[in-house]
């Protein structure tokens, strides 16, 4: 919820840590829901929204 919050416009720079026993897998997935836009194309088409 935190990151949502963030309010990190396109083309901010954030810096992110983490760690922890599953400290990369985290930061993986992060990263990965961040470079497809957080799904929000794809929760569009579900809707039948364009």
């Amino acid at each position: 919820m935190g990151l949502m919050l963030l309010a990190a416009g396109p083309g901010s720079t954030i810096l992110v840590k983490t760690k922890g026993r599953q400290a990369r897998e985290a930061l993986d997935a992060l990263v990965q829901l961040v470079e497809n836009g957080f799904d929000e194309d794809t929760e569009a088409d579900d809707q039948g929204v364009s």
